[in-house]
């Protein structure tokens, strides 16, 4: 690379955004060189194999006559096999990306922008790395955890393999305690929750930086409108915003199974649990905006990239129309085939650095939370007929 255009690590010292330094469990892992798809295999190794042996040979007790064994707590036995392995090492692999993503779009960037630059990756460092909303995050995931816990503790009509115990029952002042299993699993909600709440603020973070980098701070980058990958050649973009959207897209199967377990399992109401509305509310909101705000964030660049690319065609075709008016037989066939390059031209040069496929990704998104609203009730009431024809 040449001193005026290039990845210019030397100068703009791209390789220092790190986006976990206060996530200690990410942090120490990524120290250990491990890869995403070997956090991922720890995670299920570890934590879910454990997990579902404690689970699986947890004890009912016998004076319990209304009792969820592990096997039928599908949020659990489910999700940890399948679900959270996959989006632990979904998040290592989204946090890798990142920076990478900002060192690619800045080989354009002149060394009269590298001042600048410096500014921009200290402002996001700053904003990805902000101590104070870790200690924030923490007392939100104690919080609604205990309050969790507590209701399921004190108040669940039915004991399970989670609360069919006594640990913690005299410090908590509850009718039930903790199992050993249902303790190992409360530690491990409360870090999964912890976890996501940090996922979903650096998805925040990425798409606000994106829209300075392109919006605010309007550095060089290198928009091609007739590039290969239909995306002007930004197609990287929505390749890392997606990263982030399969992570929501199994969050949201986790929901699925989650609301299926009180509605049709254990044949309770939503609000039993705060959870449930919590995350279908959050989930609702979220999904739609966090898929789109990275995507948003070059429309402008691309926009006013495909006006000038198209604008000297336009042009000259108002001088081909001038001609024609004068020389009508010599000029009217080729007018006619640079008509058609217009249009060709305007359909071709996207002005969003997605297309077809990121758009059924985006179905997908947004039908997962309206699934455990309307499968779990569609399932009770088939169920309920089923009994009632026998």
């Amino acid at each position: 690379m040449t001193p005026e255009k290039g990845t210019q690590n030397s100068n703009n010292n791209i390789g220092s955004l790190i986006i976990y330094k206060n996530e200690p469990i990410i942090r120490f892992l990524f120290s250990m060189e491990f890869t995403p798809i070997s956090i991922s295999l720890l995670f299920f190794f570890f934590i879910s194999l454990t997990l579902t042996f404690a689970g699986a040979f947890t004890a009912q007790n016998a004076y319990v006559s209304n009792y969820v064994d592990y096997w039928e707590n599908i949020s659990w036995s489910i999700s940890i096999l399948c679900i959270f392995p996959l989006i632990v090492g979904l998040t290592a692999k989204y946090y890798n990306e990142i920076p990478r993503l900002f060192e690619e779009l800045s080989k354009n960037i002149e060394h009269d922008q590298a001042s600048k630059y410096h500014e921009f990756i200290r402002l996001i460092d700053r904003k990805f790395n902000y101590s104070l909303l870790q200690v924030v995050f923490l007392l939100i995931t104690i919080t609604i955890n205990y309050i969790y816990y507590i209701q399921i503790l004190d108040k669940e009509p039915y004991q399970s393999w989670i609360t069919n115990g006594d640990l913690l029952k005299e410090t908590l002042n509850t009718g039930s305690g903790f199992t050993y299993a249902g303790l190992y699993s409360a530690i491990i909600q409360m870090t999964l929750s912890y976890w996501i709440i940090n996922i979903v603020w650096k998805s925040f973070v990425f798409s606000w930086g994106l829209i300075l980098f392109f919006n605010k701070y309007k550095f060089n980058v290198d928009v091609k409108p007739l590039h290969q990958d239909r995306c002007c050649g930004l197609k990287r973009i929505g390749e890392v915003g997606m990263i982030f959207n399969s992570i929501l897209f199994l969050i949201g199967i986790y929901i699925s199974l989650k609301v299926m377990d009180k509605i049709v399992i254990q044949d309770l109401p939503l609000a039993n649990d705060i959870g449930n509305p919590i995350l279908l509310g959050c989930y609702a909101l979220l999904a739609p905006l966090l898929f789109f705000l990275p995507l948003s964030a070059p429309h402008k660049t691309m926009k006013s990239m495909k006006k000038e690319f198209i604008c000297p065609l336009i042009v000259h075709y108002s001088e081909k129309i001038n001609k024609v008016r004068n020389n009508p037989a010599n000029e009217y066939e080729e007018l006619e085939k640079l008509d058609s390059l217009i249009q060709k031209m305007n359909k071709q040069i996207p002005v969003w650095p997605f297309n077809f496929k990121s758009l059924e990704s985006f179905l997908g998104t947004v039908i997962i939370p309206v699934l455990p609203v309307i499968l779990p009730f569609l399932v009770k009431m088939i169920v309920d007929l089923i009994k009632k024809g026998l």
